[in-house]
Order: C-alpha cells, then sequence, then structure tokens
C-alpha cells in the first residue's frame, strides 16, 4: 500500500522543520558560548589547533546555514502537499501556504528597499564603480540606480508569480479508464 502525495510530502517537510530545530538547538549553545570555546581553542598548538579551529568555524557558519535551509524546505514541502495531484489549499491549509508565498516575494520586496530609500533621501549609492548619484546633480545617474533595483524586484516578482501561477492553475489528475 503507497501512502499519498500529499503525506509523503507533509511528512519531508516534518523532517525538514526537525532538521532546523536540531540545527538551531545545536549552534544556540556554541554561540553563547563561543568567547570561552574561542580561548581553549586558542591555547592549543599545531594540528590540534587546526582541527579544533576549523571544527568551531565550521559549526557556527554550517549549523545555522543549514537551520535555515531546513526552515525554506519546511514550508515549500508544507505548502506542495496542498497542491498535489491539483488539488487547492482549502481553509488551515492557507496556514502551510502563505508562509511559502511570503517567503518566494521577499526577494522583490527586499530589492525594492534600495530604490524606495532613494527615492525618499534624494540620493543612491552604487558600488561598482563606487559612486553617489544625487537626484539635485545627477538626475540621469539616480534614475539608472533607481531604475536598475526595480528591474531587479519586477524581474524577481514575476519569477515568484510563475512559480504560484503554476500551482494555482494546476488541473486535476485525470483517471485513464482500465486498457484491456
Amino acid at each position: 500500500m503507497t501512502t499519498p502525495a500529499s503525506s509523503r510530502l507533509r511528512r519531508k517537510a516534518l523532517l525538514s522543520l526537525l532538521l532546523a530545530v536540531a540545527c538551531l538547538l545545536a549552534c544556540l549553545p556554541l554561540f553563547m558560548r563561543v568567547e570561552s570555546l574561542w580561548t581553549r581553542t586558542v591555547d592549543l598548538e599545531g594540528a590540534l589547533f587546526l582541527a579544533a579551529s576549523s571544527a568551531l568555524g565550521l559549526a557556527l557558519a554550517a549549523l545555522p546555514v543549514l537551520a535555515a535551509i531546513g526552515l525554506l524546505l519546511a514550508a515549500f514541502w508544507a505548502s506542495e502537499s496542498c497542491f498535489v495531484e491539483g488539488s487547492q489549499p482549502r481553509g488551515a491549509q492557507w496556514a502551510l501556504v502563505l508562509p511559502a508565498l511570503l517567503l518566494s516575494y521577499a526577494p522583490a520586496i527586499g530589492a525594492l528597499r534600495p530604490a524606495w530609500q532613494a527615492v525618499t533621501q534624494g540620493f543612491i549609492a552604487l558600488r561598482k564603480p563606487d559612486r553617489i548619484y544625487a537626484l539635485d546633480s545627477d538626475p540621469f545617474g539616480f534614475f539608472m540606480g533607481v531604475s536598475y533595483w526595480l528591474v531587479g524586484a519586477v524581474t524577481l516578482a514575476v519569477l515568484a508569480t510563475l512559480f504560484w501561477r503554476a500551482r494555482f492553475r494546476r488541473k486535476p489528475a485525470q483517471e485513464t479508464p482500465a486498457q484491456t
């Protein structure tokens, strides 16, 4: 007997959430005691110092990233379970879909911040080349910088919309008649 696809996706989401919680629970004590751990590591010498400092650095770098990846996977697998076989989310299932929707559009919303900040402050700073374009002194450069961020935001929003549009337009699977 096979389990339905929605149950498998929800099981994957639960395992991803458990991975995220385990990584968070592992990295919180490390971050809270990083100073004492580092002072003990500095006293070591040679290969032992290399191994201990590498392990501490890897744990401090990798555990939060793994926790974030686990949370993202949990959100998207839980929302995908609501769209299995062409069904649409109903009632409480929207609690699974809305976080994934928000996460999908977050990069587009984040790309709007520099453009909004530039319009409200009257200047935009770009890194390569290091320049500050003020609306008063260089309106062409200013609007080029603002449009750069707006084009990026629109591109990210279109990609997220295409992703979700495919989910919401999915048709229920057609049953094929038994062939004899």
